[in-house]
């Protein structure tokens, strides 16, 4: 099937759709029409395969990009302060939690004092870590920078760590 006639134009120049050929025809060939409509079908279902095979590509891989952004952690270890004894020692104790956390493979999520009760009296302040399961929140709380922390907040907060396992 063509989309042109064959036809001359005025001045002797084939005519495209019935008008003077001023180059339309070149992007009519460039759109895949030519004069050989044998070449043009051969071409067709390779050209959709191609593109099909392109699309599976892009699409698989952009769905394992979001698979891997929604990973979330195993645990998060949290502690509830109740009351903050001395709060120059706190702020210490702060500065130091924060390499001992990360060279023990955690991630903070949150260290605030804004905290809203639903039920009950709410703590002074919260953090909340995550690890990847409970081992590794069981190591880095005994690891000796860790234990320096912990000794600084047995002077500074009374308070208490747990670990939640974020699996449901």
């Amino acid at each position: 099937m063509t989309f042109y006639d064959e036809t001359p134009a005025v001045g002797g120049q084939s005519s495209l759709l019935g008008t003077e050929n001023l180059g339309l025809a070149a992007v009519i060939r460039g759109l895949g029409y030519s004069r050989q409509p044998q070449e043009n079908a051969m071409n067709r279902p390779l050209t959709l395969g191609l593109g099909m095979l392109i699309g599976a590509a892009l699409g698989a891989a952009a769905v394992g990009g979001l698979h891997a952004q929604g990973k979330t952690p195993g645990v998060y270890a949290i502690l509830d302060i109740s009351e903050i004894m001395d709060a120059d020692l706190l702020k210490q104790m702060g500065a130091k939690a924060g390499p001992a956390v990360k060279a023990g493979g955690g991630q903070f999520l949150a260290r605030t004092e804004n905290i809203t009760g639903l039920m009950g009296t709410p703590p002074k302040r919260v953090v909340i870590v995550s690890f990847d399961n409970v081992e590794q929140a069981k190591a880095w709380y005994k690891t000796a920078a860790q234990e320096e922390v912990n000794a600084m907040a047995g002077k500074a907060i009374k308070a208490r760590w747990y670990v939640v396992d974020s699996a449901m």
